[in-house]
C-alpha cells in the first residue's frame, strides 16, 4: 500500500507541477492570444492544480506516517532499553557498568553513559570504580 501510495504521489507530481509551472510561464506572456490564454487558464485548473494538489497532500501524508514510525520506534527502543536496565540492575544487585548495559542492549558505549548519568540523576545513584578501573554506578534498590 506504501509503494502504491509513493507511485501514486510520483506520477501526481510529474504531471500536476509541469502543467502549472508551464501553464504559469505562459499566461505571464503578454503575446498570448485571449484564447490561449484562457485554454491555459484551464489547462492549469483542470489538469495542473488538482494533480499538484493530491500529489502534494499525499507526500505530506507519506512524510507524516514515516516521522509516527520513527517515534514508534524511538520509543519501543526506550522501554526495551529500560526494561534490559532494569532486569541487570537486578541481577547484580543495583550495580551496573557501561560495558555491562552497552552488550545487553547492543548500544554504544556514549549512549549506555547518557543512559546511566540519566538514571543516575533520577535515581540518586552512587558511582564507583572497580579493582580493574571500570567506572559502575550503585542504584539504591
Amino acid at each position: 500500500m506504501k509503494l502504491i501510495r509513493r507511485i501514486a504521489t510520483g506520477l501526481l507530481l510529474l504531471f500536476g507541477l509541469p502543467i502549472s509551472i508551464y501553464g504559469s510561464i505562459a499566461l505571464m506572456d503578454r503575446n498570448l492570444a485571449p484564447k490561449d490564454r484562457e485554454g491555459t487558464l484551464a489547462a492549469i485548473i483542470i489538469f495542473g492544480l488538482p494533480a499538484t494538489a493530491l500529489g502534494s497532500w499525499l507526500a505530506w501524508g507519506l512524510y507524516a506516517q514515516s516521522q509516527q514510525e520513527k517515534a514508534a520506534q524511538a520509543q519501543e527502543r526506550r522501554e526495551q532499553l529500560q526494561a534490559t536496565f532494569y532486569q541487570l540492575l537486578q541481577e547484580n544487585d543495583g550495580e551496573i557498568s557501561l560495558l555491562r548495559l552497552a552488550a545487553a542492549t547492543g548500544i554504544s558505549g556514549e549512549e549506555a553513559k547518557v543512559f546511566l548519568d540519566e538514571r543516575a540523576k533520577e535515581f540518586s545513584a552512587d558511582f564507583g570504580v572497580s579493582d580493574r578501573g571500570d567506572i559502575f554506578y550503585r542504584f539504591p534498590l
